[in-house]
């Protein structure tokens, strides 16, 4: 959101873009924070909410997968990128990552067992 803000995206861009008072970008933390609550409050307990979930974690699943793929191909073609992060994930752990949220993504594809 700060971003966007920056860009001049958004409406009240200014409002957006800054890090006051906190030297921190507050008002994009409290748009976050926002619909965050919203979305717990808003839908009616049960089916609405189970959708809601879902309707959120399968694209963050996606974007997961594209991310630890693209660490994956970072650590493989170290050299090349000229890449030496301070602090990095090791390769195990992202590739777990990779392969959890792979799963993620195909798991609601695959049919149930018929009985």
């Amino acid at each position: 959101v700060q971003e966007l803000g920056r860009e001049g995206i958004l409406p009240f861009s200014r409002f957006w873009a800054s890090n006051k008072p906190f030297n921190a970008p507050l008002a994009g933390l409290f748009e976050h924070w926002l619909i965050c609550i919203i979305v717990m409050l808003a839908p009616p307990p049960g089916d609405a909410y189970n959708f809601l979930l879902n309707l959120i974690s399968y694209p963050l699943a996606i974007i997961n997968v594209f991310v630890a793929g693209g660490l994956v191909h970072l650590y493989l073609n170290r050299s090349a990128w000229n890449w030496n992060p301070p602090f990095s994930a090791s390769l195990p752990v992202v590739i777990f990552f990779l392969l959890s949220n792979i799963y993620l993504v195909v798991a609601p594809f695959v049919p149930p067992p018929t009985p």
